[in-house]
């Protein structure tokens, strides 16, 4: 059983090691390279492309996006629309942490970061379908190639693109709102 998995019968989350004297040495297979290639791109998206002055504006979308993404996520699988058999802490949740929890926020923040305020409105329509894509594609890519992610209808990816899609907008809107009230309190008070 790989590690991370849970056994369908006892579930009970197992670890595949090779034991030797005293020492373990965990096996990478697909799911494992799945996961480390998520991590590894995540922490590469936010080291190339967040601002060396926006680092505080980027830690604050980071967090709005898990706030919206990790309920959601939740619901699918309470709700039967996915399901994780290979996952990160596999004992405390049955969500996809590493999609829920990192790259969606990831991308989210760089979307915000390199979001064109100053064109026009096809761009932005473009833009904001593009980077919800990407997500989307790579939430497929895993489904179809590894366990870390059981999809028992795709239709779920066309209402996961556009309630995305919505969610970045809105989300977009808040945090513009919210950091002008920060730099500028007088002309929000009344």
């Amino acid at each position: 059983m790989p590690f991370g998995a849970c056994d369908p019968k006892s579930g009970k989350a197992g670890h595949s090691t090779i034991s030797g004297k005293g020492m373990g040495i965990y096996i990478l297979n697909k799911d494992k390279w799945a996961m480390t290639i998520i991590i590894a791109i995540s922490i590469c998206l936010l080291l190339i492309f967040v601002k060396k002055g926006h680092v505080r504006t980027a830690v604050f979308t980071f967090v709005l996006a898990q706030l919206f993404t990790w309920p959601i996520t939740l619901l699918y699988v309470q709700f039967g629309l996915q399901s994780n058999p290979v996952r990160l802490f596999a004992h405390a949740t049955q969500g996809n942490f590493l999609f829920a929890f990192l790259l969606s926020p990831t991308l989210f923040t760089v979307y915000y970061q390199h979001y064109p305020k100053h064109a026009r409105k096809l761009a932005k329509i473009g833009y904001t379908a593009a980077v919800t894509g990407v997500y989307i594609l790579a939430f497929l890519v895993a489904a179809l190639y590894t366990n870390l992610i059981n999809l028992p209808n795709k239709l779920i990816l066309l209402f996961s693109y556009i309630l995305i899609q919505i969610l970045y907008i809105i989300s977009r809107i808040y945090v513009d709102q919210y950091l002008v009230k920060m730099r500028y309190p007088e002309r929000t008070e009344k």
